[in-house]
């Protein structure tokens, strides 16, 4: 069986201005993900960063034409030593894991070409997200409604699903339309709010006053966010009416907005893993114990500071987190039609429940790979590639009776590389990402490191994160290592209060 792995991008990407360290290096992963399944023939088609798929921005590949791969191959390397931190190369791959990297302004169409000329028998979309716009998802499913075309199974979210999750005012109106619990908002078109400077005969702005009006009547605090944006990028917090309308009539406010109330509770995330009914076998779904989220100052979540800890699993936490209430919800939104690959969530358990006695409030859908997907494959014991591989064959992700591990997901500052390579030997330690900005000018906006552990149990994951931050006091900061052992009181006493400046 030939199984094609792709993504796609859409900007220009640089990598001698970044740095990347990633252990288990990819390379590594895919010699394993060859050996545990000898018969199939992978293909990685992919375009630069390569997020998830290749070490360092495919770096080893740039002077490998697809021809000249088709010709070569990749002889075996069993004998070479593959070290983490090491660049990987083109001849690090075993025979039949073949990479053919594409130039950076290919459009969807030359990716689906690429992929029909291999002759896959499935198809894998590894779909990353990019900044200013997070709209690869949308990307990768104009390459598999090309490939769906010529009769290939593929792993892929379906179009319409990535359009209405890339926008979050679709998002909401699809969401409510179905049913699920989601904060209040109001949508501010940034044209029509400002419309009386391109029409001087107009009197009055009279969608100005109404979108106003409805924003008065909220609840706050509320957060201000980009309806296309990525993650927290250019989030607000407003703790009063003032401070919106102050900020929607700022210079800061460009593009369209949503304007939400923020919902007193405990943050978190979840991911699923949602396989169609391919090769004779049927759909899948594997939905993963909820990981807890610290929150920055503002009182949201930070893609560059925020712990993760869990899952939630186990008593007192499956009842007083309400699982089998978030456990219907999710079962639900995975059943709307388009769904087929991983996707994230992010959640609030609120304080107190709604009218009609719900606890769990949706934030966000991302129906790709998200900042969590490797720390969810860690609690597997499982790479990435083999995590999609056995969702799109329909394969079971855990042994029948058997659950994930608890993991920690935690940041530290830009380590030296010897400090990495001492981490990455530590037992407890799955997964390391470091991601070093060297054109960044702001010391804050260089970079970090990301540390997953992973442990049987919650005890001994918290005792293995406070031997490394005692080992490794110069690596660790202790703010984050306290926000560590805040989830875990959390976890082990059920929720508590999140408030602004948490």
């Amino acid at each position: 069986m030939t199984v094609v792995f792709f993504s796609t991008a859409a900007a220009r990407f640089d990598p001698s201005a970044v740095e990347l360290y990633v252990y288990p290096r990819r390379a590594d992963l895919w010699r394993s993900l060859s050996e545990r399944y000898p018969a199939h023939q992978f293909c990685i088609v992919t375009q630069k960063p390569a997020h998830f798929l290749l070490d360092d921005a495919g770096k080893g590949f740039e002077n490998l034409s697809a021809p000249a791969a088709d010709e070569r191959g990749f002889p075996n390397a069993d004998a070479l030593p593959l070290t983490a931190g090491k660049p990987a190369l083109a001849h690090d791959f075993p025979r039949n894991v073949r990479v053919f990297l594409l130039p950076e302004d290919a459009p969807a169409a030359a990716v689906a070409d690429k992929i029909l000329e291999l002759s896959p028998d499935v198809a894998v979309s590894a779909t990353f997200w990019t900044a200013p716009f997070d709209w690869l998802g949308i990307q990768d499913a104009m390459v598999a409604d090309r490939l769906r075309e010529k009769g290939i199974p593929v792993l892929c979210h379906s179009r319409n699903l990535s359009l209405d999750f890339f926008d979050k005012n679709r998002t909401h109106a699809l969401l409510e339309r179905h049913g699920f619990t989601m904060p209040r908002s109001v949508y501010v078109h940034h044209e029509l709010y400002w419309c009386e400077r391109q029409h001087h005969e107009l009197t009055r702005n009279v969608y100005k006053e109404c979108v106003l009006e409805q924003i008065r009547a909220l609840n706050y605090p509320v957060v201000i966010k980009d309806t296309v944006g990525l993650s927290s990028y250019s989030m607000e917090v407003a703790v009063s009416f003032k401070q919106a309308l102050t900020y929607l009539n700022s210079g800061r406010t460009k593009v369209d907005r949503i304007v939400e109330e923020y919902i007193q509770g405990t943050q978190g995330g979840v991911e699923l893993f949602s396989g169609p009914a391919v090769l004779n076998k049927g759909a899948s779904l594997t939905i993963l114990p909820p990981l807890l989220f610290s929150l920055n100052r503002y009182g949201i979540t930070s893609p560059k500071q925020s712990v993760k800890l869990g899952g939630i699993r186990g008593q007192p936490a499956e009842d007083s987190f309400h699982m089998q209430e978030l456990t219907g919800m999710l079962e639900k939104l995975s059943a709307l039609p388009g769904f087929s690959g991983p996707f994230q969530i992010d959640l609030v358990h609120a304080e107190t429940p709604t009218k009609d006695g719900r606890w769990w409030h949706i934030i966000e859908v991302n129906p790709r790979l998200s900042g969590m997907s490797e720390t969810s494959a860690a609690s597997l014991h499982l790479s990435l590639p083999e995590v999609l591989l056995r969702t799109a064959l329909g394969e079971p992700l855990l042994a029948p009776g058997a659950l994930p591990d608890f993991v920690c997901n935690i940041k530290l500052p830009l380590l030296k590389a010897a400090e990495l390579t001492s981490l990455s030997c530590e037992p407890a330690v799955a997964y390391i990402q470091q991601i070093h900005n060297k054109a960044a000018k702001q010391e804050r906006e260089k970079g970090y490191c990301e540390l997953v552990l992973r442990a049987g149990t919650l005890p001994d994951l918290m005792a293995s994160l406070d031997d490394i931050a005692l080992r490794y006091q110069s690596c660790m900061e202790s703010d984050f290592v306290a926000k560590a052992h805040a989830l875990y009181e959390r976890l082990t006493a059920g929720p508590q209060s999140a408030t602004i400046g948490a």
